[in-house]
């Protein structure tokens, strides 16, 4: 088989003591497996290595010899304790620290007193790594009660960063007076749905078909004043 017809392979190396403890269900495996299929790449071979950075610079450095890509899960998100990406770095002969993009990022999406040290690690990763841009999305719900942050506030930050343009929002709310209604659209808001939302403008609004987004509400008429006689 010539190298050109011969099938692109892969592999999944899943980290975490949690896995392996049972602690934790892999939902990793057939997420990735039926991307790569979909896109011609055969997942050839799947391991679980506990967080050990000699356990896991050894399966990196076999898996990267038989296969065209290797991927690796574990210590998304703000784990102060995790040393996958450290581990990679070394197992690649790299520099580990701040990626000054991803330190931007994340002190643009959190608010300063949410900033701490195990966030900022997520910004910590092995010297030459690129970050992905996740696929924007065509059309986003957005819950105005979020934690953390609002859903004006989320929704100000999508409209900011230019790489979401022509993503339309919607707000989901308890509310639906025309003061709410004013109240998203000034924030970014495309549509607001109140809760419940109506199934059959919900589904316009997957399929495409919704009439045009709501225009900005005019204000109450300041100039009128109420007379009592």
């Amino acid at each position: 088989m010539s190298e050109a017809s011969a099938p692109v392979t892969a592999c999944l190396i899943i980290i975490g003591n949690e896995i392996l403890s049972g602690r934790t269900v892999d939902a990793n495996l057939p997420y990735i497996a039926q991307r790569l299929g979909a896109i011609g790449i055969r997942l050839a071979e799947v391991r679980i290595v506990a967080d050990d950075e000699a356990a896991i610079g050894e399966a990196l450095d076999a898996c990267r010899a038989r296969y065209r890509y290797v991927f690796t899960t574990g210590g998304i998100g703000p784990t102060h304790d995790d040393i996958t990406a450290a581990s990679v770095a070394k197992a690649f002969g790299r520099r580990y620290g701040r990626h000054p993009e991803a330190e931007r990022r994340l002190l643009a999406y959190y608010p300063p007193e949410r900033v701490n040290a195990a966030r900022m690690k997520m910004a910590d990763m092995p010297e030459g790594a690129e970050l992905i841009e996740r696929i924007k999305p065509d059309l986003a719900f957005v819950d105005l009660g979020l934690p953390v942050m609002s859903g004006f506030e989320l929704a100000r930050r999508i409209r900011r960063n230019p790489a979401n343009k022509g993503t339309r929002l919607v707000a989901l709310s308890g509310y639906g007076q025309d003061s709410d209604i004013r109240a998203s659209i000034a924030a970014g808001f495309d549509q607001h749905l109140t809760k419940p939302p109506d199934p059959a403008r919900l589904e316009r609004m997957l399929s495409g078909t919704e009439p045009d987004p709501v225009a900005p509400l005019p204000p109450p008429d300041s100039g009128s004043r109420a007379v009592s006689a």
